[in-house]
């Protein structure tokens, strides 16, 4: 099983090259200290409550991990964000793009086993293999690209009321980044690699095919977005993450992330939105994985203390297995 050798080298070095198209340049260095996640209590969360609410308002323990938070860690992935948080256990996974995150709890309950809840922007997801889920129907925590999320909004405790059985542990809600108020690009490409090492059991070393050899990863990344009107913008984005796994043999994982936006205010007191998401997810000689996503809302306040919402999506996934 791939998740058993999880013994890796630390010395991989990353080369990356951060393009700032129209803003500035940042780029961050692996070997910076992490910090821990400092929270808000002014931030507006709508996870908790299906509505929205500053943080200090809502009344179940919630914990908001926003871009600033990400981009300190120098996270590789959604599981690499989370590892951090108290009560959620992904210790028994790697980092490394591709790997199960199928043993991950939340509370000491798994995801994978429909005890914890993975939205993305509050509409449920499933993408088992290219999240890290492990059977045909298992969730993982990887769901999208680190560069495609704006904050990340995990409600610990159970959720069951508002979302249903799968919600005993609680919900982790990804949120993706917002349309710009101005123009602005990005682009980087990262590329590294790494050994797996031979695992020790009960005294019987067992070795890698490839014991000595380094593997390769890879991940590339555009983003655009501009006001194209006072009223309405958009958001582009494009993502490539490629690796060869942790397991005995080396096994190639990629894939393509896509993910459009379009918002509209037609007026003071209405907004439009729609979002389009698609994946494109292979795992060599094991796995084929396609997802579509399409959603599309309206949101309109009469008044201050009045807020009405209007939001639906299609979610397709497709996958080939074996």
């Amino acid at each position: 099983m791939a998740g058993l050798f999880i013994r890796i080298s630390r010395s991989i070095l990353v080369i990356v090259l951060a393009v700032a198209l129209v803003a500035s340049v940042t780029i961050a260095r692996a070997d910076e200290p992490k910090e821990g996640i400092v929270t808000s209590l002014d931030h507006i969360v709508v996870t908790a409550t299906k509505t929205p609410h500053a943080l200090k308002d809502v009344p179940v323990e919630t914990i908001v991990i926003t871009r600033e938070d990400m981009e300190r860690t120098n996270a590789q992935n959604v599981m690499d964000i989370l590892k951090n948080i108290p009560g959620i256990n992904t210790s028994v996974h790697d980092d490394v793009f591709g790997t199960y995150t199928w043993r991950a709890t939340l509370r000491g309950l798994n995801f994978n086993d429909g005890y914890g809840l993975i939205l993305i922007d509050g509409q449920r997801t499933m993408g088992c293999g290219q999240s890290g889920g492990m059977g045909e129907y298992g969730i993982g925590l990887n769901q999208i690209p680190v560069d495609m999320i704006e904050r990340i909004e995990v409600v610990k405790g159970p959720s069951s009321a508002l979302y249903g059985s799968d919600a005993v542990a609680g919900v982790i809600n990804i949120i993706t980044k917002k349309i710009p108020k101005k123009a602005i690009g990005q682009a980087g490409v990262a590329y590294g690699w790494y050994k797996v090492k031979e695992k020790n059991k009960n005294g019987t070393i067992t070795k890698p095919s490839d014991y000595g050899h380094s593997r390769n990863l890879s991940h590339a990344y555009v983003s655009f977005g501009d006001k194209i009107s006072d009223r309405l913008g958009y958001l582009l984005c494009y993502n490539y993450d490629s690796a060869e796994g942790m397991g005995q043999e080396p096994i190639k994982s990629d894939r393509h992330s896509f993910m459009g936006k379009l918002d509209a205010n037609p007026t003071d007191s209405v907004d439009l939105y729609l979002k389009c998401e698609a994946s494109d997810y292979e795992k060599m000689d094991n796995r084929e994985e396609d997802s579509y996503r399409v959603s599309a809302g309206i949101d309109f306040r009469p008044a201050n203390d009045h807020f009405f919402s209007l939001k639906g999506y299609k979610y397709t996934w497709d996958f080939t297995h074996g």
